[in-house]
């Protein structure tokens, strides 16, 4: 018997000794597990996660709430609003995720080789707003 069929539920602990991934979430999600427990109060990127946690599990209130909270509390202007755009990505909002993600590389310069990728957001590469960003990014990091 698997740790799910025990026990049922997600408990993410955003700390020093393990960090959630949206892969680990993922799979657990496909088994029907759809909790999230903070062990600690959540900082922007723990409240990125859990938007892209509940876009994936298509809870899309619960994941755009998650998101605006993670661009309210964002304190490095990139991190929050990088997970948000993540999260609005996959819930299909190509527009949402496009503006986000243009705002969070304006305030940062971004890890351009994550968000190239980064299949969170796979929604956006065939448009021209993303290559666009992408574009620039190249031309200031050379």
């Amino acid at each position: 018997m698997s740790f799910l069929e025990n026990h049922g539920m997600l408990l993410a602990y955003y700390g020093d000794d393990f960090t959630g991934s949206t892969d680990v979430m993922e799979a657990l999600s496909v088994n029907g597990v759809g909790t999230v427990l903070f062990l600690e109060q959540p900082d922007e990127a723990a409240l990125g996660r859990a938007a892209i946690m509940a876009a994936r599990l298509d809870q899309k209130q619960r994941a755009i709430e998650y998101a605006q909270s993670a661009v309210t509390n964002g304190v490095d202007g990139y991190t929050g609003l990088y997970n948000a755009a993540c999260a609005y990505s996959v819930m299909g909002d190509r527009d949402g995720a496009i503006a986000l993600l243009e705002r969070a590389v304006k305030n940062a310069s971004g890890n351009l080789a994550w968000i190239e990728g980064d299949s969170d957001l796979d929604n956006l590469r065939g448009d021209p707003r993303f290559q666009a960003i992408i574009e620039r990014m190249r031309a200031s990091s050379g």
